[in-house]
């Protein structure tokens, strides 16, 4: 587990692993249609962690540094519109160059199997669906908001 993670005694406490989850807030939702993983070298499938609006999230292992990462692979309607392509490339290189302890780490993009993939840093917890079920004492909401607008100044700043 990564300093990130949210687990059952800490949660919901640390704002990168809401960030994390938050990039596919509405999970748990059908809104997008079943993707299958493609086959991606080095990065057997694990697990599916979760379906969002723009495709859905798997956990899978990464061979070649021996840990846990997060795949999200975006659903073929949307990565074979060639502006939307552009743009998510766009937008994967700029986050992969955010180096804060609150934003989720980009590791790689790609695509296989006529979809887009982006590979993220594994932050185990909670979804954002889970933590914001249930009531959050002040002082928690506080410090996530903090911690939020501490990522949010730093993205902003590297723009």
């Amino acid at each position: 587990m990564n300093d990130h993670a949210l687990t059952p005694s800490s949660a919901p406490h640390d704002a990168a692993a809401l960030l994390h989850l938050g990039l596919d807030s509405t999970l748990g939702r059908s809104a997008a249609a079943p993707v299958a993983l493609p086959v991606l070298p080095g990065f057997p499938q694990l697990e599916l962690i979760g379906r969002g609006g723009m495709g859905v999230v798997y956990r899978a292992r990464q061979d070649s540094l021996e840990r846990t990462v997060a795949i999200k692979v975006i659903a073929a309607e949307l990565s074979s519109e060639p502006e939307f392509e552009a743009r998510f490339v766009r937008e994967a290189r700029l986050l992969a160059r955010l180096d804060h302890p609150h934003i989720v780490a980009v590791i790689d993009h790609g695509r296989c199997d006529g979809s887009l993939y982006l590979v993220m840093e594994h932050v185990d917890g909670r979804t954002l669906r889970d933590a914001l079920s249930q009531p959050m004492a002040p002082d928690v909401a506080l410090r996530i908001a903090s911690q939020v607008c501490d990522a949010l100044a730093y993205s902003h700043a590297c723009e």
